[in-house]
């Protein structure tokens, strides 16, 4: 590490075990260390105008006297920064605001993101320095991304990830005088949804998990508690509390959307399915679901096989909503994925009667109104008696439907491998454990022309497809404990 009274240049270290013995290993680039003009702390790894981080120690002390130079001169107030960083370029912009992302511990997904969506605005606008960040060159980019056929809330969200970029910039890392994006307005999303989901209907959430097989907890899970995706797939057994009198789940904040510890009610049905469900040798660090369920698997779609011969040929993979005939999507356009079994837990709760104000809490949303906000003492409400209210979880099967839709030969324990039809001159066929079904009629055969026509029913030889009535009430389950 070569030291200097302001500042110094170092490469980062760490200990590792080769052949049995310890040793220290640095990395293959420099870093700097310094204080800047008001006195604050800076470390951050230098980098050439490339783009390239810096592996020559002459070439990082050289950048370290270029540095501290120029923070006297600021510090003298005879240079302005932004006009010295003017010149940078954006990828070692980009760079430095991904390290600043991933120091504020934002997930992964977040910053792959905020990445992509950066990187395609600067390539579309042809902004190459921080000089040419201009409000004209963002607002033709935006408008070049919407005329491609995105939707107005897909570039809101262009948008978005430009504007925290140009906030950082000017507020964290003092490179820009000010920001250029706040000029450019927001699309209204009001005017084009693209994108609409539906609630699952009780009764079809009934015949979800009639045929879901395996993957029937994860459905409940999603139905009867509202946990998002992301939630139930970080979901740990320490985070369940089943055995106490007002059972519930204890989310950590570092597995939630808005990162905010919460404590939900569980239902009673679910508890008793989950712990059901819990092995003896379950540890609590363990993950209450081991895999989660694909968009294909949960609602299938066409893709493209490649045969023994080379050739390829396009089939159709089955889904849970196929078996339990379901549509994906419906006359309206409105359509289920994943997500869609939070929007029917939400749903639900204003169907039976929960109270609005417990339906904000139990949803996770943050209270609107100034009456909500301030004069409401959540504390006196009861979450596990509202959450009771839901209907009951009906976890046995229904050897009929089973039997329609083809899944009666699963046996128990063991999962459902993918299905898939294949279209040929021949009609339709249905692969399933090795055995070949005739005469199968497709789920999806031209479904949405049907639905362009005004029609909500399409059958074939052994099935009958059919949009379920979502106003009428579902009847009494009888089966409210895990059954085979």
């Amino acid at each position: 590490m070569a030291r200097r009274s302001q500042g110094c240049v170092y490469r980062k270290s760490k200990a590792v075990i080769r052949s049995g013995k310890r040793r220290t290993v640095k990395a293959g680039f420099y870093r700097v260390r310094y204080k800047d003009a008001s006195g604050e702390q800076r470390d951050h790894v230098l980098f050439l105008p490339n783009g390239q981080r810096v592996a020559d120690k002459s070439v990082a002390e050289a950048k370290l006297t270029q540095i501290l130079r120029q923070v006297e001169r600021e510090a003298a107030g005879l240079i302005d920064p932004t006009v010295e960083s003017a010149s940078m370029p954006t990828r070692v912009v980009l760079a430095r605001y991904i390290q600043y992302l991933r120091g504020k511990q934002r997930t992964r997904k977040y910053v792959v993101q905020a990445l992509s969506y950066i990187k395609r605005m600067m390539d579309t606008a042809g902004i190459a320095r921080l000089a040419d960040l201009s409000e004209d060159k963002i607002e033709s980019a935006l408008a070049r991304i919407a005329n491609g056929g995105a939707s107005p809330a897909t570039v809101n969200a262009y948008r978005k990830h430009v504007l925290a970029l140009a906030r950082w910039a000017v507020q964290i890392a003092r490179i820009l005088g000010r920001n250029p994006v706040e000029a450019i307005q927001r699309r209204d999303e009001e005017a084009d949804t693209r994108k609409v989901r539906r609630a699952l209907a009780v009764d079809e959430a009934y015949q979800l998990l009639a045929v879901s097989g395996p993957r029937r907890l994860y459905y409940a899970a999603a139905m009867w508690s509202g946990l998002r995706v992301n939630e139930l797939r970080q979901l740990e057994w320490r985070d369940l509390v089943l055995d106490s009198e007002r059972p519930c789940v204890r989310l950590r904040a570092v597995t939630t959307k808005a990162r905010r510890g919460d404590e939900l009610p569980l239902h009673p049905d679910l508890v008793a399915g989950l712990q059901e469900a819990r092995s003896p040798s379950a540890e609590p660090t363990d993950r209450v679901f081991e895999t989660i369920p694909s968009l294909a698997t949960f609602k299938g779609g066409w893709y493209m096989h490649k045969g023994s011969n080379g050739a390829k040929e396009r089939r159709y993979r089955i889904g849970d909503l196929d078996r339990a005939q379901i549509f994906a999507e419906d006359a309206q356009g409105r359509s289920l994925d994943l997500h869609a079994l939070r929007t029917s837990f939400i749903s639900w709760l204003g169907v039976y009667g929960v109270d609005p104000r417990a339906q904000i809490m139990l949803a996770r949303h943050s209270p609107h109104g100034v009456t909500l906000r301030n004069y409401q003492d959540f504390g006196l409400f009861d979450l596990w008696a509202e959450i009771a209210k839901l209907p009951a979880i009906c976890w046995k099967a229904d050897p009929e439907l089973a039997k329609a839709t083809g899944t009666c030969d699963i046996r128990p324990g063991k999962v459902a491998r993918p299905v898939a039809l294949r279209v040929g001159r021949e009609g339709i066929k249905v692969a399933a454990s090795g055995r070949t079904h005739e005469s199968v009629s497709s789920p999806c055969q031209d479904r949405k022309t049907l639905q362009n026509k005004g029609e909500t029913t399409f059958s074939g030889p052994q099935t009958h497809w059919a949009m379920p009535d979502l106003n009428r009430r579902p009847p009494p389950c009888k089966g409210g404990a895990l059954a085979n």
